[in-house]
Order: structure tokens, then sequence, then C-alpha cells
């Protein structure tokens, strides 16, 4: 099954038969993902008394309360409510799911070798995403109007799905890197680490105030609430090549900042004229 559409005056095809999931599956009984010090996601089964609803412990049927916090949890999407006072919540964002993308891949630089500026503690030896490993693989033009950027670090080792981010500190963003990527107009970030920022910089998150356009140390909305999504800790196969996808930004419809989340991506090739 193939879908048709046009971006920037040029004819493409989607397969939507054969979907690239790029989310990390959250393992409640299992090795799971984690980040910021947040205890690990859980499933146990409803009880009242002896009445247990697990089929394994004699109960007629698998009923199960969870608990969890998509930020440190796994794969997730969040909003502009993330950093506002103001409720504003991802399911009321995120009305338009589908929508063009392109996939590059990076290796994080040690914050010693490169020019950009890095916003509160930091260490030379932090790993960060600079503006000038940015320029070497997007462009205006290369980036689809109105969509968004996979960004893909290395080295991309499988233990990305199951790594506590606590026992190593994960590659994040410089501001300039965030500003080149608001200026290429990117809608939708998705990238593979937990957090765009620093996991601890003093609470300034300041990647993210760039990116949503809030006044540094603000926490309320200014103009029109944006649109824009960020998902953290999704996980990109060796085997996809970068390129222009189609992606399916599937999420809960809760009413939070952010929520859990199942990017698809679609492959896409260009029809002749």
């Amino acid at each position: 099954m193939k879908t048709s559409l046009t971006l920037s005056g040029e004819c493409w095809q989607a397969d939507l038969a054969h979907p690239i999931d790029i989310s990390i599956p959250l393992d409640f009984f299992g090795a799971q993902p984690g980040a910021f010090g947040i205890q690990r996601a859980a499933a146990q089964p409803y009880t009242v008394g002896e009445f247990v609803l697990d089929t394994r412990e004699g109960g007629s049927v698998n009923c199960f309360n969870v608990q969890l916090n998509p930020h440190g949890n796994g794969t997730h999407t969040e909003c502009v409510g993330h950093i506002l006072n103001k409720r504003i919540y991802i399911n009321d964002i995120l009305k338009q799911p589908m929508f063009p993308v392109r996939l590059v891949t990076v290796t994080p630089r040690t914050c010693a070798s490169v020019d950009d500026k890095v916003h509160g503690p930091s260490t030379p030896e932090d790993l960060v995403i600079d503006v000038e490993s940015l320029t070497s693989v997007l462009s205006k033009e290369s980036v689809p109007t109105g969509g968004g950027v996979v960004l893909r670090t290395l080295p991309n080792e499988v233990g990305k799905q199951s790594r506590s981010y606590r026992q190593k500190r994960p590659a994040y963003l410089t501001p300039a890197s965030m500003t080149y990527l608001v200026l290429l107009g990117v809608c939708h970030l998705l990238l593979d680490v937990p957090s765009v920022d620093r996991d601890d910089d003093d609470g300034a998150l300041v990647a993210h105030h760039l990116f949503w356009e809030v006044p540094q140390g603000s926490h309320e909305v200014v103009g029109e609430v944006s649109t824009k999504t960020i998902t953290e800790m999704v996980y990109i196969p060796e085997e996809v090549p970068d390129g222009l996808y189609l992606a399916n930004l599937q999420i809960p419809s809760f009413c939070l900042d952010a929520a859990p989340s199942r990017p698809l991506l679609y492959r896409m090739e260009q029809v002749p004229s």
C-alpha cells in the first residue's frame, strides 16, 4: 500500500505497508531505558484483598495498574507545556501526526573540541551535538516544509534501548545547534537521546526554550502557543539509511505535557515527472 504526496512541487510515494518503528518498546518486566534518575516503569496486577487480576495467580483475566513517567521511561513526545505554567497538553498540540522528516546521522563531539558555547554547567568531556555537525548534514533545502528532522547519534549501539543514562551522561544540543534547527523551520524534532538539554543544566533548559521560542527563564505563554514537538529516546536501527521519510507520530490521548509515543517511518521514493 502506497500513498502519494507533493513536497516542494515534487511528487513522492510513501510505502505504508512496511513501517519502521523507531520507538523503544517499554518492557515492564525486563530491561528498559531510564533517565534523570526516574524510577523504572512498573506494572502490577489490580488487587483487592485476595482478588488478583493475573491469570498466573489464579485470576480470570489480566488487568494491570501501570506506573510510568513519560520523560524518563523511554520514547516520548513533549510539547511546549513542558516548560510553561499554563497546562498545555500534547494531545491538543499534535493534531497532524503525519509529516515528512529528514533522517540524518551525526557524531557528537566533546565540548573541548567545538567552538559552540554551552550554557550552565559542563565539562570538557561532555558530548554535544554542535552546529558544525548539523550544518554538514542539514540545509534549508533538505528540511521538508512543515516537517521535521530525526537525529541519529553515533555510536549507535543496540544498548541504547535499555541504557541507564545516570551511569553515563548522554549527548545534548548546544544553543547554537538548536538555534540552527529553528532557523531551518523544523516543526518536529526526533532524536535518540533523553533530552535536547544537558541532564543537569541548573534548570535552564535553554534548548527547549529556544525550540519553542519561549524567553529564557520564562514559564509564560508569549504570543501564539507553539505547535512544535520534541520526541526523545527513539532508536533508529543501523540498517535504516539517512534520507527522506514520512513520519507517523502515534501517541495516547494523554492530557499531559508529554506522552509515551510510537514514531513510525515510511520509506519514500520520488516519482519521475
